[in-house]
């Protein structure tokens, strides 16, 4: 069922100013500052990251209400520098990207102590690979922990690597491959306490085919000094299994992800879930969350389920939304829906899937979930990008939320709402306010934007 929720709206802030390309936007708050980091090539640079792009940083003091003037964290050198990634830890900042400017890729950084008015010196985290990226970075405490995809093991591309700093980036481990063998694709990243959980999916290959995938999982209980030997939670080798998903509450360790039909079929994915009550040692059988049928024109591995448990000590409330298309009679490509799933003991079982999209066309959607308690009770909102126009890329940015567990939520509203396409959103809540960015495309020029609403 949907309802609606009183909300109040701040004006729409453009962080970039109309620019050749921009795109990759990450919001991250600590009380009332929010700090934005994202990719931009100037005017005068090519577009689509072009030949010269930077890393822009921007923060506001005021809850969203105004930005500093951005600046560029990159300009140590021209080139491609993409794909940057934030955390906060209490007045420190820290900031990662892949630097395409030799061709290959490598891994920067760069810390700021005083809560973004200053950074340091960016420093290279990792060597040159051959290909690099789906990159993570996570930091609680004085401890910083860095993920990417990088070269090792013999494997061109395509093993988990792993650094990590106890002294709040001052110095950082040696680089750590915590996979094995196979290809590894898409790593994930979970803190809690001195835990780290890492999840990715792991490719077999037969004769340059991939052959299988399988979710693997490991952990570090002592602030990544050292991690277990992965494990295999899917274990399923009549079906691909991809874009897992982690997220850590406690003791107990949440992961989901995508499985094909059965004998590796493409044309059909359905959403499973497995938990671990005593900190990622063993997991639960993994049970399925969907039920979905085949679908025309669908594209397996392309949609990517998402994980957000309570924040509050009241509950165990944990949500898994997803797309996939709803079902239809007609040959034709099917509209894409968003569907959630909710498990109020902790993930030892789950709700039947409830649809909340309305019949609104989702395609190449993103999904956001972000909780935050509230009068006992949490607020869950669930934010996408769905073409809603005739034009090839007439994208608007929806919002719906729950302030109630997600028992129910509110019917979708568009919060972007202006000329052009909104892609790549990403949704924070904090409080009793909501927090958004995404790329907007309007006549040939990229701007980075961002709004809040406050809820009540």
């Amino acid at each position: 069922m949907h309802y609606g929720y009183a909300q109040t709206y701040n004006n729409i802030v453009n962080l970039s100013g109309p620019v050749p390309f921009a795109a990759d936007s990450h919001i991250s708050i600590s009380g009332k500052n929010i700090y934005e980091v994202w990719t931009a090539s100037l005017a005068g640079e090519s577009t689509n990251g072009g030949r010269n792009s930077d890393i822009f940083f921007s923060k506001s003091v005021d809850n969203g209400v105004s930005f500093s003037k951005p600046i560029a964290l990159t300009n140590y050198k021209q080139g491609i520098k993409q794909e940057p990634r934030i955390a906060v830890s209490g007045k420190n900042m820290y900031i990662i990207w892949s630097d395409y400017s030799l061709g290959a890729a490598e891994i920067y950084f760069t810390k700021s102590t005083n809560y973004g008015v200053t950074f340091s010196m960016p420093v290279a985290l990792g060597t040159s690979f051959g290909a690099a990226g789906e990159t993570t970075i996570s930091a609680f405490g004085d401890n910083v922990y860095v993920l990417w995809i990088g070269s090792a093991n013999g494997v061109t591309a395509g093993a988990v690597l792993f650094k990590t700093s106890s002294d709040g980036g001052n110095t950082f481990s040696n680089t750590t491959s915590i996979s094995s063998n196979g290809i590894a694709s898409k790593p994930e990243m979970s803190i809690s306490g001195n835990n780290v959980y890492v999840v990715w999916y792991n490719s077999t290959l037969t004769n340059s085919n991939v052959t299988d995938d399988q979710i693997l999982f490991t952990r570090s209980t002592n602030n990544g000094a050292h991690f277990n030997s992965p494990i295999n939670l899917s274990n399923n080798p009549n079906s691909f299994s991809s874009r897992p998903q982690v997220e850590a509450s406690g003791k107990n360790v949440y992961v989901a992800w995508l499985e094909s039909g059965p004998n590796h079929t493409l044309n059909i994915a359905n959403t499973y879930f497995a938990r671990s009550v005593d900190d990622g040692a063993t997991f639960s059988t993994p049970i399925r969350l969907s039920n979905n049928v085949a679908a025309n024109n669908y594209s397996f591995n392309f949609d990517i389920p998402k994980i957000a448990s309570s924040n509050s000590t009241y509950d165990n409330n944990v949500y898994v939304p997803w797309l996939y298309p709803s079902p239809s009679n007609s040959s034709l490509p099917q509209k894409t829906d968003m569907f959630i799933s909710r498990s109020a003991n902790g993930g030892a079982s789950f709700s039947s899937p409830f649809k909340i999209s309305s019949g609104l066309g989702l395609r190449d959607a993103t999904i956001n979930v972000s909780t935050n308690p509230n009068n006992n009770a949490d607020e869950v909102g669930i934010m996408w990008s769905a073409n809603i126009g005739n034009r090839t890329l007439d994208y608007e940015i929806f919002i719906s939320q729950s302030m109630d567990n997600g028992i129910s939520f509110s019917n979708p509203v568009d919060e972007s709402n202006v000329i052009g396409s909104s892609l790549f959103p990403e949704m924070i809540i904090s409080g009793s306010s909501m927090y958004f960015t995404w790329t907007e495309y309007n006549y040939g020029s990229y701007s980075i934007l961002f709004k809040t609403v406050s809820m009540s």
